[in-house]
């Protein structure tokens, strides 16, 4: 199995759960593991604190996915699944209609190459949606 990192996994956990000064052999491990990807949306994301960003332009500069063709045609399905799933407002698919929007790519990407996307979302925060599942609109009260 290969994963795929969103950058909030990274965040959290460079921060709150692991931080590299303690658990520096598990930030070693996953920096040298071929199986763990991360895509050009999301590399483009981590711009603090420098020692992740260092850390992340060391491991990933050879395993960093950039979108082709097979991504390009994944990420319209996500686009288009967002915007007829009824589940979004217009303003918040006007979010997800920002072309530099890592999340919408990281999808789509998982999905073009069949990877298991490592994220922390959906903890008290917006979900990823799951597309392709049919979603019913929820009441905004």
């Amino acid at each position: 199995m290969e994963y795929l990192l969103d950058s909030n996994s990274l965040f959290d956990a460079h921060e709150k759960w692991y931080q590299p000064q303690v658990f520096n052999s598990l930030w070693d491990f996953i920096g040298s593991k071929d199986c763990i990807k991360m895509g050009q949306f999301v590399f483009e994301e981590v711009q603090y604190p420098e020692d992740l960003v260092n850390w992340t332009k060391n491991s990933f500069k050879t395993r960093l996915l950039i979108p082709d063709a097979s991504v390009v045609n994944e990420y319209n399905k996500v686009m288009d699944w967002i915007k007829q799933s009824g589940y979004w407002a217009t303003s918040g698919i006007a979010e997800w209609e920002i072309v530099e929007k890592a999340d919408p790519w990281l999808i789509a990407t998982a999905m073009a190459k069949n990877l298991t996307i490592v994220t922390l979302d959906g903890i008290g925060r917006s979900l990823l949606p799951q597309v392709g599942m049919k979603v019913k609109k929820k009441n905004r009260r």
